[in-house]
Order: structure tokens, then C-alpha cells, then sequence
């Protein structure tokens, strides 16, 4: 079922306001910025960026392969600045070719999936897609 504006649910006001209000958030903007940054300087340390298309995900994915060796481990290292840039850059490839967008509640403890973590989705005005 589809649900849109002036359908009269508002379910679908609701599910707006929080896409918008996940859409700009202050933790969003510095934790882009700093992924950003992580990802330039080791750019530059080891031989230039990864081109942000699917082509580009192997490199990635070796990389990872190169220093997490199972499921279990990589949640134990989900924080740190490798997988936490690995993360980032794959969001960043589909949100460069797919558009998707990037989302993050403003506070990590107020219980909605979009809050704990940054992640891409299909912005809400393009429900269909």
C-alpha cells in the first residue's frame, strides 16, 4: 500500500518529520566531516581515494579482509577509524550512485533505528524508489 501526503495518515506526517529531522543533524554533519577527513588522509598516505563507484568496493572489501578476520571481530572494532571509514565510504558509493541519503538521529540513545548509527537510505520524499 502507498501512502502519501493528503492521504490522510499520519503515519506518513510522522515518518517525514523523522527522516527530516535525521536528515541534518549536528552528529550527522561531524561524523561525515571526520570519515571525510580519515578517508582523504589515508588517501593520501596510500595512493589516492577508491573513485566512489561500485568498481571501487573490492578495494574496500580487501582492505577490511587485510585486518578483520570474522563477523564477531568486526563488531568489536566497529568504532574504530578503519571500519568506521570502510563503513562511510561504502554508504558514500551509494549515496553518489544510487542517491541515497544519509541519516542519523540527533541523540544515539532515543531508541529509533536511525539513531544509534549513521546509515543511507531513500529519502523519504522518494518512498517508491
Amino acid at each position: 500500500m502507498n501512502v502519501g501526503p493528503g492521504d490522510g495518515h499520519d503515519e506518513y506526517a510522522i515518518a517525514e518529520r523523522i527522516d527530516v529531522a535525521h536528515a541534518d543533524t549536528p552528529r550527522l554533519t561531524a561524523w561525515l566531516a571526520r570519515q571525510r577527513e580519515r578517508f582523504d588522509d589515508r588517501g593520501r598516505l596510500h595512493g589516492g581515494g577508491g573513485g566512489f563507484t561500485g568498481r571501487s568496493l573490492g578495494r574496500v572489501e580487501g582492505l577490511i579482509r587485510e585486518h578483520i578476520s570474522s563477523v564477531n571481530e568486526l563488531f568489536l572494532h566497529e568504532n574504530s577509524p578503519l571500519v568506521q571509514t570502510a563503513c562511510w565510504y561504502v554508504g558514500e558509493v551509494h549515496h553518489r550512485t544510487r542517491g541515497t541519503g544519509w541519516r542519523v538521529g540527533p541523540d544515539p540513545g532515543d531508541g529509533h533505528p536511525w539513531s544509534e548509527r549513521p546509515c543511507v537510505i531513500v529519502p523519504f520524499a522518494r518512498p517508491d524508489e
